[in-house]
């Protein structure tokens, strides 16, 4: 990478951290208590809550294409940004009102979709605030702080849930939602590289892709973790709750390493310990439940979820030029998205009509299947 673009920008990186550790605050609020809102309060099935999670993961998927195309081409990607994080920020304190299975989707669809809005030209600001050698490390402490605020978020949650009922508490995500959008006027945008069409540059990024969207067929929603967690645990809020915070610690803690091992060891190793993870995960969730089991498995799957999605934004800029990053961006968004909806609408309905340990053996294997394309990377000679 030039030089262009990086003094006086590297500071965005802490910037766009603190704003997605207040809009996972606002998020966690959620959807740490999301479960008890779905499976109790409105009785939803196992398997429609899967279809809902996956439709939420498809519109994410379908904007995130759509703005990746968007990134490469307008002047200013900070204002795509700045209108995905308003569109998420001011659409979750409605589910404080839902009453219904379609409540509960529409409110999911739209925080998702303003996601996927956002990702794209975020992450491309971020490789364009930093030199090459260091992409990961940025997205590792992008990734840290962002999900410091899915620790925040339910701790948050379990500290209201004295004070308040669900639903206000539903309510309250307004707060850190407002105050991320506030602080992302400070953003300073780097200049736009040029728009890229040539090819010969992409290297590895179709298996690359592949093996996004086979793993994202098994990584599984946190619903259907804390869901089989919470038969050990118990069906209160606060099991629900707490069961959360333990992956997002987890996933806090796995985010540093990631982009450390991506720099320094390598990227498609970094992707290995993610897939291997996972895979360790899913069997241990498909045996029958024990604490000494279902416990360090769901922490396991928070460690695989920071290892995921930093090693795998890391290695995107490094096998395609400049000019095209927002498509590629886009690209894997929209498959691992669509494979998540593929892969929760199995899971809930293996969920709900054979039980938990087939849906979780379903995704042990999927999860193995999905470290064969890194082979063919490696194989590649890309590192």
């Amino acid at each position: 990478m030039s030089s262009r673009g990086v003094k006086g920008y590297e500071s965005n990186v802490v910037k766009f951290g603190l704003v997605s550790m207040l809009t996972d605050a606002s998020t966690e609020m959620m959807s740490s208590v999301l479960p008890v809102l779905m499976f109790t309060l409105i009785k939803m099935s196992y398997w429609l809550a899967g279809i809902i999670e996956g439709l939420a993961e498809a519109s994410s998927a379908l904007f995130k294409y759509v703005s990746g195309a968007l990134t490469d081409r307008v002047k200013s990607r900070k204002r795509l940004t700045m209108l995905g994080y308003t569109i998420s920020n001011l659409s979750k304190p409605l589910m404080s009102l839902a009453t219904s299975p379609s409540w509960v989707a529409s409110i999911r669809i739209a925080d998702r979709s303003g996601k996927g809005v956002r990702e794209p030209p975020r992450d491309v600001i971020i490789v364009e605030s930093v030199r090459k050698g260091l992409w990961g490390r940025a997205f590792g402490l992008h990734k840290m702080l962002d999900q410091s605020g899915a620790v925040l978020g339910p701790i948050i949650a379990l500290a209201l849930l004295s004070v308040v009922d669900l639903r206000l508490l539903l309510a309250l995500t307004v707060v850190p939602g407002v105050a991320a959008i506030m602080l992302l006027f400070t953003i300073k945008e780097p200049p736009t590289a040029q728009a890229s069409f040539g090819r010969s540059e992409v290297k590895g990024f179709k298996p690359f892709l592949a093996s996004v969207g086979l793993l994202s067929l098994s990584s599984l929603s946190f619903v259907f973790v804390v869901a089989r967690g919470m038969e050990v645990a118990g069906q209160a809020a606060y099991s629900s709750a707490i069961l959360y915070v333990l992956i997002q610690v987890l996933h806090v803690a796995a985010t540093i390493p990631a982009g450390e091992i991506a720099d320094r060891v390598g990227r498609v190793a970094s992707l290995a310990v993610a897939h291997g993870s996972l895979v360790a995960s899913m069997v241990m969730l498909a045996l029958p439940t024990s604490p000494l089991v279902t416990y360090p498995a769901i922490a396991l799957y928070g460690f695989h979820r920071g290892f995921m999605l930093v090693s795998e934004r890391t290695i995107i800029p490094y096998m395609v030029p400049e000019g095209f990053r927002g498509r590629a961006f886009g690209l894997y968004n929209a498959v691992m998205g669509l494979s998540s909806l593929a892969g929760n609408t199995v899971a809930g309905f293996l969920y709900s009509s054979l039980g938990a340990q087939a849906a979780f053996a379903y995704a042990s294997i999927t999860a193995f299947i999905s470290m064969i394309p890194l082979a063919i990377i490696k194989r590649s000679g890309f590192k």
